[in-house]
């Protein structure tokens, strides 16, 4: 895919612009209102902890379900992650990039991260779901950013993502994207090998999105060479 499929920048920006300091900020920023306000919370977005309740460690199991599943009063992460992504996808401009970057801000880990055995057996279909999710915020995030010229809002977005699935080859194929357009060569290269060392893994392949990309690259971007 040639750079120039990519340099155009409805927002107004231009490829190589400079990063926008307050995505980077807000993806570093994973605190919540609610958190500092010492209400009741279940994080499970990463390793699971229980904030301001008082429930035995003990008894986690029973009460991250209930969070999880709407089934208490108490908020987690994933439903204020859920909230945040619905007003980023229904957003455009500055408003839905700030709610997907504080979406993805919550993210600490791989969801549920740490936590196994019958006490948590209810989580595996979880597990898939939110990672799920979390790609397609990072993606979204990812692509608007770069059709700005943020190139490191978009690095960032997309690396967030890849925090909770590593192989997922749609934030990789991104983030070759992000590269080419700002023709950074090594970093291009790097992502590239990063991509093909997937179909090396045991039951894993390329797939043909990537294996395009990569050809398309290969076959005439300047940044390649």
């Amino acid at each position: 895919m040639g750079a120039g499929r990519h340099a155009a920048h409805p927002g107004g920006g231009s490829a190589g612009a400079p990063a926008e300091s307050w995505i980077l900020q807000l993806l570093a920023a994973p605190r919540t209102a609610s958190e500092a306000e010492g209400q009741p919370r279940v994080l499970v977005l990463g390793p699971v902890e229980v904030v301001d309740a008082p429930v035995a460690e003990a008894e986690w199991g029973a009460y991250v379900r209930a969070a999880v599943q709407d089934e208490a009063t108490v908020s987690s992460d994933w439903q204020e992650f859920q909230a945040l992504y619905a007003r980023g996808i229904a957003e455009r401009g500055a408003a839905g990039d700030t709610a997907l970057a504080r979406a993805l801000a919550l993210v600490r880990g791989a969801p549920f991260a740490e936590v196994t055995g019958p006490d948590y057996a209810w989580a595996e279909p979880f597990r898939t779901a939110i990672a799920q999710q979390i790609v397609d915020a990072a993606h979204e995030l990812t692509l608007r950013r770069l059709r700005m010229g943020d190139h490191r809002g978009a690095e960032a977005a997309a690396a967030r993502g890849l925090v909770v699935a590593p192989q997922a080859q749609l934030l990789l194929r991104d983030l070759l994207c992000v590269h080419a357009d700002e023709r950074a060569t090594a970093a291009l290269q790097r992502t590239a090998a990063r991509l093909e060392r997937l179909a090396a893994q045991d039951g894993a392949r390329l797939e043909a999105e990537s294996t395009a990309l990569l050809s398309e690259l290969r076959g005439g971007e300047p940044a390649w060479s």
